[in-house]
């Protein structure tokens, strides 16, 4: 699309909207004049559609548009097919409200994907739902944790035996997992850059200490190399969620006997980096390719959140989300975060809206 035709429209978020969007989106007006196509409207009809934008609809095409003049929502889909493959056509319309002007909207989608996409949609629907509730169900769950932390340590410090000593233990350690989990759930998605300082390695080896019993129940080593560091402008409690979600991750793909190591440093005052390395089953190309998208996960009871936020939420502020992984030999997770003013571009330190 034209720089020029961009500045016809005035709906230009829509318009950048259409452009990553997972279906085809071609706009037209009522003498069936092609304004715009995005990119995959263009793959799907294997770029005959390049040479459309700003001229009449082509007869030879797989499918023609409807007519303005009627109620485009109550026009039925279209399908057709293209290289041995079936595809949908639906229309709707866009009104422009610069140019007082309605523009048809034809969505091109292959039959296949359209099922994934409304399960997608519904999913999305059940989380903004869950938002709403989530705050509260999360102070509910909260406090009663930490009177049950509290009432274990003190018991620990009275018990003489041994044996209820380590049962003690191991309560105390499931509760501050759960809470654990419970912060990954609520703050993984919230800003990860603070306006006040925080022991960021504190937190980090508070992570690693609980987590380090799950993991040792499932045969698994986990190797803490954090350093220390002084206090840094990001959130504790978002740091700790996603050093959770990546720790958590690990431990499901490793096997028993193997080993994961993290490492955090801070480099030249400047730049805070840690990454998790794990000797589990690695992903394919295909999946290293899809794994950061939202609810794509290989897990049979995963729901594709975690990962995708954690990556959302550290290059929103600024930083890098590198994943690096081959069969076989397992992952490595790195990720990067400026901390000072000078490093961090102000667009990006905005909070990241939530998602669960």
């Amino acid at each position: 699309m034209s720089a020029d035709m961009i500045g016809q429209l005035a709906n230009e978020s829509v318009v950048a909207l259409f452009d990553v969007l997972g279906e085809g989106i071609v706009l037209f007006d009522e003498h069936q004049i092609v304004h715009y196509c995005n990119e995959k409207a263009k793959r799907i009809c294997e770029g005959m559609l390049e040479e459309c934008v700003g001229h009449p609809w082509p007869d030879d095409m797989m499918f023609s548009l409807p007519s303005l003049s009627g109620s485009l929502s109550s026009q039925p889909a279209l399908q057709f097919s293209h290289k041995e493959e079936l595809f949908q056509a639906s229309f709707s319309t866009l009104r422009d409200g610069k140019l007082d002007k309605e523009f048809g909207v034809c969505k091109i989608l292959p039959l296949p994907q359209l099922d994934t996409l409304l399960k997608e949609r519904d999913r999305l629907f059940q989380l903004a739902t869950l938002n709403e509730m989530l705050p509260a169900i999360l102070h509910e769950l909260r406090n009663p944790l930490a009177a049950i932390d509290t009432m274990v340590q003190l018991l620990l410090e009275e018990t003489e035996s041994e044996e209820i000593g380590n049962d003690l233990h191991a309560i105390l350690s499931e509760v501050r997992r759960m809470n654990l989990t419970l912060k990954g759930v609520g703050s993984v998605s919230h800003d990860l850059i603070s306006s006040k300082n925080h022991a960021v390695d504190f937190a980090i080896e508070e992570v690693v200490r609980v987590m380090d019993s799950l993991a040792g129940r499932a045969g698994i080593t986990i190797r803490s190399d954090v350093a220390i560091m002084p206090l840094l402008p990001i959130d504790p409690s978002v740091i700790s969620a996603i050093v959770f979600n990546l720790l958590n991750n690990a431990i499901a793909a490793s096997e028993v006997n193997s080993q994961i190591e993290i490492k955090a440093r801070l480099h030249d005052r400047a730049t805070f980096e840690l990454s998790i390395t794990d000797e589990g089953k690695g992903m394919t190309p295909e999946v290293l390719t899809r794994c950061r998208e939202l609810f794509f996960t290989t897990k049979r009871k995963g729901n594709g959140i975690g990962l995708a936020l954690c990556s959302q939420t550290v290059e929103k502020s600024g930083g890098e989300f590198l994943i690096e992984s081959e069969v076989g030999k397992g992952t490595s997770i790195t990720m990067r975060i400026p901390v000072t003013k000078s490093q961090r571009p102000q667009t990006q330190l905005r909070s990241v809206s939530s998602t669960l």
